[in-house]
């Protein structure tokens, strides 16, 4: 179990860490959702489990509220920017 926590979280949150530097804040906060919610998706085509259709329903909602969010906020945030320029 440490082996795990190590490598598997540890050496996840380094590389996050180092590259959130080279990504778009919309991109480092898509990544770290994204992940989760294909999880279903890497054990379909490791394993060949599919997963059931409220899975997707579940999954597609996860993703459409996150994606819909950043760009609300970075649009806004846009805004806010161009408004204190002029």
């Amino acid at each position: 179990m440490l082996v795990l926590g190590v490598l598997q979280l540890g050496l996840s949150y380094a590389l996050y860490a180092e590259a959130i530097k080279h990504v778009t804040a919309l991109e480092a906060m898509l990544i770290p959702m994204i992940e989760p919610v294909l999880n279903p998706v890497w054990v379909m085509l490791a394993l060949g489990e599919r997963p059931g259709p409220w899975a997707i329903v579940g999954g597609a909602l996860v993703l459409g509220a996150v994606l819909v969010r950043g760009t609300v906020m970075v649009r806004r945030r846009r805004s806010q920017i161009e408004l204190r320029v002029d």
